[in-house]
């Protein structure tokens, strides 16, 4: 697990897996912290923190089985669009909103004992609206041809997480560091 990174995991009462990814504050210490106190307010109320410890979630996975991939689906659309609009008005607070239009700030995966479906969140801005859309990347079954893209979903978390997570946390760093400026 890389600095700076929190893994929630949760068993839901029907016993289906919730994974959350997101910041924690080994990343964002001391300075970058006491500039968000401020505008995080509680952790229990904060449209920045997505538990107690974790602050922005950029990828959800929502395990369920059988047929209750639309659950799954839905489940990992609202965390995601609250997720995004975290980001979201973290940016506007410096008038920098701009720069997230169309901008891809979270993943979620859904799947079941067969199908994978991967999700890219995302908002629109026009002028002071904001609205969130998800865009299906891919959807699958992994046990087709002998399982010979089993490896599909998790290859992009892993890029995910070694590639995109680091130009994303520079992006929310850069505002943070404007904070009070």
């Amino acid at each position: 697990m890389k600095a700076g990174i929190a893994l929630y995991l949760s068993m839901g009462p029907d016993h289906n897996l919730i994974i959350l990814w997101g910041l924690n504050d080994l990343r964002l210490r001391s300075i970058k912290l006491e500039k968000l106190k401020f505008f995080v307010g509680e952790a229990i109320t904060s449209y920045f923190m997505a538990t107690w410890q974790m602050y922005s979630p950029f990828l959800t996975c929502e395990v369920k089985c059988c047929m209750d991939l639309e659950v799954a689906d839905r489940q990992n659309a609202h965390s995601m669009t609250l997720a995004v609009r975290s980001v979201t008005k973290l940016f506007r607070l410096l008038n920098r909103e701009n720069e997230l239009h169309r901008e891809i700030l979270a993943f979620s995966t859904s799947h079941g004992h067969r199908t994978v479906r991967i999700y890219s969140h995302y908002p629109i801005i026009k002028g002071k609206y904001t609205t969130f859309y998800r865009h299906l990347i891919r959807s699958f079954d992994f046990t087709e041809l002998n399982g010979k893209e089993k490896w599909v979903a998790y290859k992009f978390t892993k890029n995910i997480y070694d590639i995109w997570m680091l130009t994303h946390l520079k992006r929310i760093c850069s505002v943070i560091d404007e904070i009070g400026r």
